[in-house]
């Protein structure tokens, strides 16, 4: 991620965020579909692409997540969504793909998840990629679903390779992206992260995502 924020705050098993990226919080993200809002459900929680009607929503989530999940996922503790992923909903910029999960129905709904994959500028085949559930639904298995999710969207969408910086010491996140077949490695440039990363395209990951698809219907 060029533009350092974290990739991933939340998982199934435990809970806090974990990478590092310019293109993902204290930077946009990307996608396919941030205007088109495509829903599904993954127990019980609603999963769908984030409109602008959601950014008041986001505000409080990321409010009211716990500083340390705030700065897990955006590497500081920020008071409120960058401003930068505020653009990115409102504006429908086709690089960033965010996925919102919410509890409830109408005005009663609450976002309890964000989840997001951002193409990079310097590599339109890459994305960074990160995840963040409410301190609440950590260790539900929301996070792995919603990552199952993100890395199935980028690959339908024609990218080969998701990554991201995860702090060292997120060892949720790092779990979780083992679990989805991740990569981990050291960090060539900060000893405080650690890089993950996962090939889209390649068989092994073309027959994971039949897997995923049909996780994803159950």
């Amino acid at each position: 991620m060029s533009t350092r924020q974290s990739s991933a705050a939340a998982d199934d098993d435990a809970g806090h965020p974990a990478s590092r990226g310019t293109a993902l919080g204290v930077k946009p993200l990307v996608g396919v579909g941030t205007s088109v809002v495509v829903s599904t459900e993954i127990d019980a929680t609603l999963v769908r692409s984030a409109t602008p009607r959601d950014v008041p929503a986001l505000q409080a989530f990321v409010q009211g997540l716990s500083t340390l999940s705030r700065a897990a996922r955006f590497f500081v503790p920020v008071a409120e969504l960058p401003q930068m992923l505020v653009e990115a909903i409102e504006s429908g910029d086709r690089r960033h793909h965010l996925l919102v999960a919410l509890d409830g129905a109408g005005a009663q709904a609450q976002v309890v998840a964000l989840a997001q994959y951002a193409i990079l500028d310097a590599d339109a085949d890459t994305c960074d990629i990160a995840v963040v559930v409410t301190d609440a639904r950590q260790r539900r298995g929301l996070g792995g679903r919603l990552m199952l999710r993100l890395i199935e969207d980028a690959r339908r969408a024609g990218l080969l390779l998701a990554q991201g910086d995860v702090l060292r010491y997120n060892r949720a996140m790092l779990s979780l992206a083992r679990r989805t077949g991740f990569e981990v490695r050291r960090h060539p440039d900060d000893a405080t992260l650690v890089k993950i990363a996962l090939p889209l395209k390649t068989n092994e990951t073309m027959a994971a995502s039949r897997t995923t698809t049909a996780l994803l219907a159950a």
